[in-house]
């Protein structure tokens, strides 16, 4: 322990490094779930361009959103308790679930719309 714990805990900041760590887990649940939104809406598109043979698209998007995922999935791996890798794969599910959301209801009529596909 150096002085500087030392004179923190002596003066009650324990409770710092408590809301450091759970400012820092919430952090991260919050990257996992925009990331894997993000991830989600680029799968998504790469089955969009599958079906109307888009082969470049397709290869594009299917390298970043392996890029993606591995990012996401470093989070979950970085953990050290139970708690944190449970609260973890809440946030990454949910994140996949309204990246498909987005996709079906936004973004699917608008791709109808730009490339007049019927």
């Amino acid at each position: 322990m150096n002085e500087l714990e030392y004179f923190l805990k002596k003066h009650g900041y324990d409770e710092i490094e408590t809301q450091a760590k759970d400012s820092s887990l919430t952090n991260r649940c919050l990257i996992s779930f925009f990331l894997c939104a993000l991830c989600d809406l680029i799968v998504s598109f790469d089955s969009y361009a599958m079906v109307h043979d888009w082969f470049w698209t397709q290869m594009l998007s299917g390298l970043i959103a392996q890029c993606i995922s591995l990012g996401a999935s470093l989070l979950f791996f970085e953990s050290k308790t139970r708690k944190e890798r449970i609260l973890i794969s809440i946030s990454s599910a949910l994140g996949y679930s309204s990246g498909s959301s987005i996709m079906l209801a936004w973004l699917k009529p608008w791709f109808k719309i730009v490339f007049e596909i019927q």
